[in-house]
């Protein structure tokens, strides 16, 4: 799989080097990317070729850094046997700059769909998946896309930047100057934290401003469960079947047994959903 990275406002060139560098392997040799929006223009410099070779070579990779807002960068390792430019993330769309770590089943689809209005030029899944993100928004493309397809990171064009995580490896760090940074694979010296499975929308300051975490998702889930189907039992522990039926249609006045009520609902319930720990 590929690397890629999101750095936030005010790293400089030399970060922007040493993040790349640490978190860089010798397999990903296949293209070099990157990207960000100046001026409400799009800003891309990419090529077929290993990051060791773009440096030997004083490529302006980095040139327009600082910046004052996102900017995302990628090291690819092919795994379509295709290598070139066309295959090298970035990749813009309309508003939005996207690349992509992972591999994305519904792209011969997705490209059947949407062939004629974006014209493809390369022969990735990661291309086909930027320009569903510009048609219909990374949130709707959180939700329509299947588990275990990647991290995403889109930049739009008013600078703000949006993760997109089903599977892989992504984290959270500062530079040594305390800058935030989003990449994969982050090593030491740097702090770090692991990202969750989610979506993550970050304002062009580097700012988080609203997320979904399905870590988070499935916790409230668990909770709420619980505290709907626990709450008030005067000795802290499990209701039972009918206790259960009768805390949660009590309002029901037009219930006369509960006990016949327990016995007709015995095959929606089982006991083990009061019973979590």
């Amino acid at each position: 799989m590929c690397r890629l990275a999101a750095l936030s406002p005010g790293i400089h060139q030399e970060e922007a080097w040493l993040i790349m560098e640490a978190m860089t392997r010798k397999i990903d040799k296949d293209g070099t990317g990157f990207a960000s929006w100046i001026n409400g223009e799009a800003s891309i410099s990419k090529w077929p070729l290993a990051l060791w070779d773009v440096k030997e070579k004083k490529l302006p990779l980095f040139e327009q850094l600082p910046s004052k807002t996102w900017s995302v960068v990628h090291v690819r390792k092919e795994t379509t046997d295709s290598v070139g430019i066309h295959d090298t993330h970035p990749w813009q769309f309309g508003d939005w700059i996207v690349c992509h770590n992972g591999q994305w089943s519904d792209a011969k689809v997705v490209r059947a769909a949407l062939g004629n209005k974006y014209k493809y030029k390369g022969w990735t899944d990661s291309e086909v998946a930027a320009s569903l993100i510009a048609e219909i928004g990374p949130k709707a493309f959180y939700e329509c896309t299947e588990s275990h397809a990647g991290v995403y990171l889109a930049i739009n064009k008013d600078g703000t930047l949006w993760v997109i995580k089903k599977g892989g490896e992504l984290e959270f760090g500062y530079s040594k100057k305390k800058k935030r940074f989003i990449a994969s694979d982050i090593r030491q010296p740097y702090e770090y934290t692991t990202i969750e499975d989610g979506w993550y929308h970050y304002d062009a300051k580097g700012n988080l401003l609203e997320h979904f975490s399905e870590k988070e998702s499935k916790e409230k889930e668990w909770d709420f469960g619980k505290n709907e189907w626990r709450r008030g039992h005067p000795k802290g522990g499990s209701y039972s079947h009918e206790e259960n039926l009768r805390t949660n249609v009590r309002s029901i006045e037009t219930i006369d047994s509960m006990d016949e009520l327990a016995a007709d609902s015995g095959s929606l319930f089982s006991d083990a959903d009061y019973n979590r720990e």
